[in-house]
C-alpha cells in the first residue's frame, strides 16, 4: 500500500509539472483508486486470502449451529 501511495503521489506531481493541470491530477487519482482496488482484490482472492481460509469458514459454521 505504501508503494501504491508513493507511486500515486509521484504520478500526481508528474502530471501537474507537465502541464496537464487538474484533469491530469484527477486521472492520476482515479488510477490510484483502481490500483488500490486491484491490490485488495488480489489479496482477497489469493489462495492464502480470506475467501479460502478454513478458520474463517469453520468459525462461521459454528456461529450458525449455536444460534
Amino acid at each position: 500500500m505504501t508503494g501504491c501511495f508513493s507511486l500515486g503521489g509521484l504520478l500526481v506531481l508528474l502530471m501537474s509539472s507537465r502541464g496537464y493541470g487538474l484533469l491530469g491530477c484527477w486521472w492520476a487519482l482515479a488510477g490510484f483508486q483502481w490500483a488500490r482496488f486491484f491490490l485488495a482484490l488480489r489479496r482477497l482472492t489469493s489462495p492464502d486470502g480470506l475467501l479460502y481460509s478454513e478458520e474463517f469458514s469453520r468459525r462461521r459454521l459454528e456461529k450458525l449451529k449455536t444460534g
